[in-house]
């Protein structure tokens, strides 16, 4: 509750400055917070907010960032397929960036949830 109200408190605060960067990171935090709570259609609206800057400000690395989290919340409800998807896009446009780290995370990101399926099977 407490996160809650200061990224709040430092959401308005970047939105009167203007800041679309600060903006969109703290709307993926106040999203992640949503997700933690069970609130995926209030994470939704948020990481889609956050995305749609990101996109805006063509900050490809945050946009990589957002896709993995989108996709660790559709495997929070059991939506394995669109959670690989967004795995995928994610991990590309890591590599694409250069950011093989983070691209290599997501990849063993993807095969956990392979494997989970596989073994469901």
């Amino acid at each position: 509750d407490e996160a809650e109200r200061l990224y709040g408190a430092s959401l308005k605060t970047v939105e009167e400055l203007g800041d679309r960067q600060g903006i969109a990171v703290t709307q993926n935090a106040l999203a992640d917070l949503a997700q933690l709570r069970g609130d995926y259609d209030e994470a939704e609206r948020l990481y889609g907010a956050s995305l749609k800057t990101k996109e805006e400000l063509g900050d490809r690395r945050e946009i990589a960032v957002t896709w993995h989290n989108l996709a660790l919340m559709r495997v929070k409800q059991e939506r394995y397929t669109e959670a690989l998807e967004l795995l995928t896009k994610s991990r590309d446009l890591f590599k694409e960036i250069k950011l093989e780290k983070d691209a290599a995370k997501v990849e063993e990101r993807i095969r956990e949830i392979q494997e989970q399926l596989a073994a469901a099977e």
